[in-house]
């Protein structure tokens, strides 16, 4: 992930849905290391910018985006 990002948010910073910083669940090497968000639904960006990217450019309006995580 780009370092240089105006991203702010950590694992150490930010809270999961349970209350606790993403960082209790994480390995402490890697605590304060800035989050790569991806879809991030506020600015509405997507970091694929070569093979899924021109994909997202034929999209019509009633089409679906669906994202999973693994």
């Amino acid at each position: 992930m780009d370092q240089n990002s105006h991203e702010n948010r950590t694992y150490a910073n930010t809270k999961g849905r349970f209350g606790r910083y993403l960082s209790y669940y994480l390995p402490e090497k890697i605590k304060n290391k800035k989050i790569h968000f991806d879809p991030e639904f506020q600015t509405f960006t997507y970091g694929d910018i070569k093979t899924k990217a021109k994909y997202l450019s034929k999209l019509n309006k009633d089409d679906l985006i669906v994202f999973y995580a693994g």
